[in-house]
């Protein structure tokens, strides 16, 4: 009897063990270590902004003023998690010339830039620009959020092993849906059409335009 009553004590004992341990770990991992995302919004008429999502925490990390962005250009300078070891190697990206939809008409620049404490980034996203960055990507616009660039950060990873911090850059951007830019185009050749029949509406030899001249011409050759 008294091994049966002491059952339910054990089992209160390993669970506790185990939440003690758990919270340990989870009071032991260093800050700034998990990923973030920045997001360099440019969504039409109104100037671009930039929004930051992840723990509270870690998106310290990613540093800007205002909105991110002074008229169409937005600059975020991005710190590397304090668990990185300068030196230890990142991997990256890399700058992006960002075109027009099936274009090759320039609609906007992402340049990183390696700052000189070797751990941080500066980051710069240029709406509207016609200056096109030299040995950079090419991405399209597609009018949705698309990824733009990451950056991963060797000897991160906890424990050992697991996969490293890897923050990543985003940008969306608002251009016509294929099915409303046809639409579009349909509109206005079913306005055009009209108007151009009207304006070349073909002559007989007399000057009557034919379609009359083809009633008169049948009206005479019924009486």
């Amino acid at each position: 009897m008294n091994s049966e009553k002491e059952k339910p004590v054990n089992k209160v004992r390993y669970i506790s063990v185990g939440a003690i341990a758990a919270l340990t770990f989870c009071l032991l991992q260093p800050l700034g270590a998990a990923s973030i995302t920045i997001t360099f919004n440019d969504l039409g008429p109104a100037p671009p902004y930039v929004t930051v999502t992840g723990l509270p925490l870690d998106i310290l990390r990613a540093t800007f003023a205002g909105t991110g962005c002074v008229g169409e250009t937005c600059t975020v300078t991005l710190t590397a998690p304090s668990i990185y070891v300068t030196g230890a190697g990142i991997g990256i990206g890399g700058s992006e010339n960002i075109y027009e939809p099936l274009s090759l008409t320039l609609s906007d620049t992402y340049q990183e830039t390696l700052n000189t404490d070797g751990r941080s980034f500066t980051l710069t996203f240029i709406s509207g620009t016609t200056s096109a960055l030299s040995g950079a990507g090419t991405i399209h616009e597609t009018g949705s959020v698309q990824a733009l660039d990451y950056l991963q950060w060797a000897g991160t990873g906890l424990p050992p092993g697991a996969p490293n911090i890897t923050d990543q850059v985003l940008f969306g951007s608002e251009v016509p849906e294929p099915s409303t830019g046809l639409l579009m185009l349909v509109g206005v050749a079913l306005v055009g059409i009209p108007s151009y029949a009207l304006g070349h509406r073909r002559k007989d030899r007399k000057g009557v335009p034919r379609a009359i001249w083809s009633q008169r011409s049948f009206a005479a050759l019924t009486r």
